[in-house]
């Protein structure tokens, strides 16, 4: 709920509405945005729909399911730092940066090996229209884009324990432009791609990763058997709806074109 449907999903909805109202088609940015988030608003209307509404998929397969699943989503929101959509920041705040203390950590890695790609090849096209970060400033487009989203998109309501989400009220500088598009390229699509493509693997195998359970957790050691296993799992209509579900969000889209292509 918090990492792949609020980060990749609904945080970007804001972002990618403000994007078509304020900035022109024929903007580079626009044209350079696009092609990682031209479904961003569509797949979030049918998850609103079909996912996480009354009735849908969640609250038949997620023992949360019934409303408390969207009350995690209003909890982690109030917890949101956009700052933490940054990889190097997010794994330097998590302390597994350093590849001698955590070898073999692959996720990082790769995922860092994307983000220079990304954040290079951002720097390229940027520098092609932006000479100076005067030049930044002064572009209305991105200005009332990025205000936008700080004011109405991802704003902060005031509600108790809500934090700063450091989403930026102006761009000032071309490495700030830099920063901000290459988050949101890599959030959209490579930490999305983590976060989304293997559900199936993860989740079809109901015992690997039940959504639901109709027992109580046991509390003490040694006092529960093979049995009571099945007692504990879900039904076969909720492992088949889990199933169905991770299946259907795990596909790739038929003319999916993969970074670097």
């Amino acid at each position: 709920m918090r990492d792949h449907l609020l980060m990749t999903h609904l945080a970007m909805e804001p972002i990618v509405i403000s994007l078509y109202r304020n900035v022109a088609r024929v903007h580079p940015v626009f044209k350079l945005l696009i092609p990682h988030v031209r479904y961003t608003i569509a797949i979030n209307t049918i998850g609103r729909r079909g996912l996480i509404g009354q009735g849908g998929l969640a609250d038949q397969v997620l023992a949360i399911g019934g409303g408390g699943h969207i009350d995690l989503i209003m909890k982690s929101y109030r917890e949101f730092d956009f700052n933490s959509l940054k990889l190097p920041l997010a794994l330097a705040k998590q302390g597994v940066m350093n590849t001698s203390d955590l070898p073999g950590y692959y996720y990082r890695d790769d995922a860092l090996k994307l983000w220079v790609a990304i954040k290079s090849f951002v720097e390229d096209v940027v520098d092609v229209y932006y000479r100076s970060d005067d030049d930044v400033e002064k572009d209305e487009e991105i200005q009332d884009w990025i205000a936008e989203v700080h004011d109405i998109g991802l704003p902060q309501h005031g509600h108790e324990g809500e934090v700063d989400h450091h989403v930026p009220q102006a761009i000032k500088s071309i490495s700030d432009l830099v920063e901000l598009l290459t988050t949101i390229i890599f959030t959209c699509s490579c930490e999305h791609a983590a976060q989304n493509f293997g559900q199936f693997d993860y989740y079809s195998f109901y015992p690997n990763a039940p959504m639901l359970m109709r027992q109580q957790p046991p509390r003490e050691k040694r006092k529960t058997c093979i049995d009571d296993l099945p007692k504990t799992l879900g039904h076969t209509s909720h492992v088949c709806a889990q199933i169905a579900t991770v299946w259907l969000l795990s596909k790739f889209s038929e003319d999916e074109v993969r970074n670097g292509h």
